[in-house]
């Protein structure tokens, strides 16, 4: 017993010096674990001074290129006469891709609108209008009536221009005023001679009335001298008179020659208005046509077949026939649809990272875009709608360039604010100060 009593006392005395030493800390370790410490306090303050955690704003976007691709869709339900473009086919605007069954021979109608556009392009000639139209015959359906009409028109107006009728009768006319002309001008150089000879006479014939007066001669010289005086005198009227007529006549024929010009004005404005009519009305059911039954590319571009691939089969008005992809890519554009709520805090010029949803960000990385104009009102379901840009095309932050494909989904996190980590620390601090003033 007396030996376990001892072995206890000496336990517990050193479990007191033990004690004594743990609990009194070293003073190197004191200070250094202040300063470390310190350290690691003040790090953390100038890290969140120069690190940056941006506030965002996550929106839907839809990204394109600037010329969307175009779509082309039936305008009416029906068989397919003809497809002239074939899938991938690279195709220019205007160029048709296929034709819907209709009342008109399609071949037809499209050698109309060639031969209608090669008139168009000469400037409606005489020699290619003969060329074009001569011993064409077309099945037309509906459009044959209005047809038959231009034809008419057409008709009408060459056979007026090679008739040639007015420039003829105004030619004539113009020669007859040319040779009136003359003639008048030889009547007034005449005048001057038939004057002269008509005062000379009743001078004469003044001083002979003197004479007789005087019994100077006798009166059968007076009567020889009052009849040449009377003779010159009748002369004289009678050039006068016929002066007249001349000018007379000369008037009328520079009217008669006006009429001729105002009536073959009217006439060629008549033939010309109802040939322009005619052709307006073709054109107009032309048009008609065109939009109910013939597909056309609007674009320069790459051809695909949305499901219809071969004649014979069935379109239904409202169906997507053709999408022609443009074939000369440009820069892509954004529209991202923003959330009502933060959106006041979204400026122009921002900086948008846009991930893909085709392409994940883990792997390809995200475009870099920026915010160029945000719609002043909320659409109905209440989205604003933003417009982005990419200064750097389809290159991602990881150097990669993505194809552009047309309506890309994905997201956008626009970066409203760069907030320094401390600024954010200090937010919530700052608006209760803010609070309690």
């Amino acid at each position: 017993m007396e030996n376990e009593e001892k072995k206890y006392k000496t336990i517990e005395l050193r479990s007191e010096e033990v004690q004594e030493v743990m609990s009194e800390i070293p003073p190197w370790i004191l200070r250094r674990g202040i300063t470390t410490l310190f350290v690691i306090v003040m790090a953390l303050l100038i890290g969140s001074w120069f690190f940056k955690y941006p506030d965002t704003i996550t929106a839907e976007i839809t990204v394109t290129s600037l010329e969307p691709p175009a779509s082309i869709i039936a305008r009416s339900t029906g068989k397919m006469d003809e497809i002239y473009a074939k899938n991938n086919q690279t195709v220019t605007a205007g160029t048709p891709l296929a034709v819907i069954q209709n009342p008109a021979n399609s071949e037809d109608m499209l050698s109309l609108i060639q031969t209608i556009k090669q008139w168009e392009a000469s400037d409606y000639s005489d020699e290619t209008t003969l060329s074009v139209f001569a011993e064409k015959s077309f099945a037309l359906g509906g459009i044959q009536s209005v047809y038959g009409a231009f034809l008419n028109s057409l008709s009408d107006y060459q056979n007026y221009k090679r008739l040639n009728y007015y420039p003829q009768k105004i030619a004539s006319q113009q020669k007859q005023l040319a040779t009136q002309r003359e003639y008048y001008n030889r009547i007034i150089r005449q005048e001057p001679v038939v004057s002269e000879q008509f005062h000379t006479s009743k001078n004469i014939f003044e001083r002979d009335s003197i004479l007789l007066s005087k019994n100077v001669i006798s009166g059968n010289e007076y009567d020889l001298s009052k009849n040449s005086f009377l003779q010159t005198k009748q002369s004289y009227l009678s050039f006068n008179a016929s002066l007249k007529q001349s000018e007379l006549q000369l008037m009328q024929g520079e009217e008669n020659l006006l009429d001729l010009r105002q009536q073959a004005t009217e006439l060629e404005q008549k033939y010309q208005l109802s040939l322009q009519n005619a052709i307006e009305a073709l054109n107009a059911q032309i048009k008609a046509w065109e939009r109910d039954y013939l597909l056309v590319s609007p674009i320069n571009g790459v051809v695909t077949q949305m499901g219809v691939w071969s004649s014979n089969q069935n379109v239904n008005a409202g169906e997507t026939v053709f999408t022609v992809v443009p074939s000369r890519q440009d820069r892509p554009r954004g529209k991202a649809l923003l959330p009502v709520q933060g959106a006041g805090k979204v400026r122009t010029g921002q900086r948008a990272n846009v991930r893909i949803n085709n392409f994940p960000d883990q792997e390809f990385g995200y475009l870099i875009g920026k915010v160029e104009s945000i719609s002043s009102i909320p659409t109905a379901e209440g989205f604003y709608v933003v417009e982005i840009g990419f200064p750097n095309g389809m290159q991602t932050n990881y150097g990669k360039t993505l194809p552009i494909t047309q309506q890309m989904a994905g997201s956008a996190d626009i970066i409203t604010e760069d907030l320094r980590l401390m600024e954010r620390f200090f937010m919530p601090v700052k608006k209760l100060l803010k609070n309690q003033q």
